[in-house]
């Protein structure tokens, strides 16, 4: 696992986030909201992960393409598996304000716009689907928390980009407030393929003394002192 310091944030002029420690007070229920929720799979993984260790996990609010029949489809199995999630419309989640008691997002973009499988592949599709969740965030200073997946190729900088996807994403969450991120890579021995799982975090979860930060999308080690 990596990890990415990033600089101190100076620019909104919001709420203060709740402390650290108000993310996951001990047996408390997690409450979190997916953008790109697909059937939901990453939050009922997620779901299965909190309960193993004594957390609760309840998914308030998703998002689907509802105009076409497999984002209708996909909404069903959301509901299914998470009774009382609302489901946003894809012209829903780019302006409809996060639940105040949500502490955690997960953010699981379209990954066929970087996959090697696609020869006419185009990042910045997804980059444009990716820029009102920033917004979003910026005016949600409860959500503590991103837990965000794709290929590994959204590291890369691919064809007709000058940096890599990642590092859009980081340089977006800096503004935001988040300060810290670690990413793993996981390999798939099945498709051939893998991800890439990245957390990011509002605050420090640092206690190593302030110093300038690499570029966006470099890996570090951690270093404890």
């Amino acid at each position: 696992m990596r990890l990415r310091r990033s600089p101190p944030h100076r620019r909104l002029q919001q709420r203060a986030a709740p402390p650290p420690t108000a993310l996951l007070p001990a047996g408390s229920v997690v409450r979190c909201v997916s953008d790109f929720s697909g059937i939901g799979g990453t939050e009922f993984g997620l779901k299965a992960g909190f309960e193993q260790l004594g957390f609760g996990f309840e998914l308030v609010q998703a998002s689907e393409a509802l105009s076409t029949k497999k984002g209708q489809h996909n909404a069903g199995v959301l509901r299914q598996r998470f009774p009382g999630v609302r489901v946003l419309s894809e012209e829903e989640r780019t302006h409809v304000p996060f639940p105040e008691e949500a502490r955690l997002a997960v953010v699981t973009p379209i990954c066929s716009e970087h996959s090697p499988l696609k020869y006419d592949r185009d990042p910045s599709k997804t980059e444009a689907l990716l820029a009102p969740l920033f917004a979003r965030l910026a005016a949600a200073p409860w959500i503590l928390g991103i837990f965000f997946e794709n290929v590994p190729e959204f590291l890369s900088a691919l064809a007709g980009q000058t940096r890599s996807s990642y590092s859009y994403w980081v340089a977006n969450l800096e503004r935001v407030g988040f300060r810290a991120h670690a990413y793993a890579i996981l390999s798939s021995s099945a498709s051939g393929g893998g991800a890439v799982l990245s957390v990011a975090l509002r605050g420090s979860i640092s206690t190593e003394k302030s110093r300038t930060p690499p570029a966006a999308g470099r890996r570090i080690s951690r270093r404890r002192r």
